[in-house]
């Protein structure tokens, strides 16, 4: 069983278009000791979130790139809750056009769980990434093209309205080439 249980499912906003505050609720699968979760935004205009919280629990912004412009990954331990949960994302100006995906893994942890996120790249067109067995590596654009890979497809993407991210479960040591489609594109690498 590969890493990921869900991934990259775009969350519909159900707030005013001009809120600063969003919320919506997202299935982040069954609830597991070493789940993580990853949310995913881009925007046009938004400068991204001050805050992302799921459950309850705070996330962290791992990677952002941009200015008004922005794309982000945030991630946290979620080992609690199943089924739809809460996810409230903050801003310092309208989150409009926010578009946001989000995902979870561990479930269950093959062949380590992930812990931590070891690297981050940012505004570039291409990556190159010393990728290791059992790592899980995620990109988000906003904008242009899906990515392309030298090495594998990703396991997973998706583009929602100007939202492009996908990820990839590593199989085996190998050098990873992606290349992004604009350049605030975020990549973050979790191991």
């Amino acid at each position: 069983m590969r890493k990921l249980l869900t991934f990259l499912i775009a969350l519909a906003a159900i707030t005013p278009a001009s809120a600063d505050t969003v919320t919506s609720t997202f299935d982040f699968g069954p609830a597991y000791p070493e789940r993580i979760a990853f949310l995913m935004l881009t925007c046009k205009t938004c400068h991204g979130a001050r805050s992302v919280i799921v459950n309850g629990v705070e996330l962290k912004r791992d990677v952002t790139s941009g200015g008004a412009e922005v794309a982000e990954i945030w991630s946290g331990p979620l080992p609690d809750g199943s089924g739809a949960l809460d996810v409230t994302f903050n801003g310092d100006y309208p989150l409009a056009d926010a578009d946001v995906g989000a995902g979870a893994a561990n479930n269950p942890p093959e062949p380590r769980p992930i812990s931590r996120v070891i690297s981050t790249l940012t505004g570039q067109r291409e990556y190159a990434i010393d990728a290791k067995d059992g790592d899980v590596v995620l990109s988000v654009s906003s904008g242009g093209d899906t990515f392309a890979t030298s090495t594998e497809p990703p396991w997973h993407e998706v583009e929602f309205g100007h939202l492009r991210s996908a990820a990839w479960n590593i199989r085996r040591d190998s050098a990873l080439t992606i290349s992004g489609p604009s350049s605030v594109s975020v990549v973050a690498v979790y191991r």
